[in-house]
């Protein structure tokens, strides 16, 4: 018995050494860091006020770059008095009709001036592949010549709107209009790589 427990305390021992060694002093394990989305609109400059019970889908033409994006949200651009509680906004392709991403966004539990964000089933978007992302204009908005900053992770060639319903869309090329980094305001979306 004594030989047995004089083993077994000699192999903790050396198991506990060996674990040790390999450990450098203060060192402790690293967990692994959660992902973040960032905003993919940094910025905007508004341009011609809009306002009234519209149907149409506005926004913006993007291109996704080198690398895919993961949509994780979608927003709308909350103006000052718009006390909309039920507005979509939705990623799609630019032909089709095809929906990537939609929510339901209630504009009064954010900020006026600021954008409310609602959760999406995580997409992927593929490298090099343009899309839509939009919202439907049933309260206040600006018009195509307004301006946005962005990060660099895609490009935005042109504003655009379809007056058809997203399924209903053939090609939202049809209606780019502005130039680049043009859009209708506004709609953002929150993804990571």
């Amino acid at each position: 018995m004594k030989l047995l427990l004089a083993t077994l305390a000699l192999a903790w021992t050396t198991a506990h050494a060996q674990f040790q060694v390999g450990l450098k002093p203060g060192f402790f394990p690293r967990q692994a860091s959660a992902v973040v989305s960032v905003p993919f609109i940094t910025g905007q400059t508004a341009g011609t006020p809009q306002s009234g019970a519209g149907s149409d889908n506005v926004g913006f033409l993007f291109r996704v770059g080198s690398a895919a994006l993961t949509v994780t949200d979608v927003g709308v651009f909350r103006q000052s008095g718009d006390n909309n509680t039920s507005i979509s906004a939705h990623i799609s392709s630019v032909t089709g009709g095809t929906l990537y991403a939609t929510a339901t966004i209630d504009l009064t539990a954010g900020s006026a001036g600021s954008f409310v964000y609602a959760p999406v089933t995580p997409v992927v978007l593929s490298a090099n592949t343009t899309y839509v992302a939009t919202f439907r204009d049933t309260g206040k908005w600006y018009d195509s010549n307004s301006t946005i900053t962005h990060t660099a992770d895609a490009t935005v060639p042109n504003a655009t709107y379809s007056a058809n319903p997203i399924s209903g869309i053939t090609d939202f090329n049809a209606n780019a209009n502005g130039g680049t980094d043009h859009a209708y305001g506004f709609v953002n979306f929150k993804y990571h790589l």
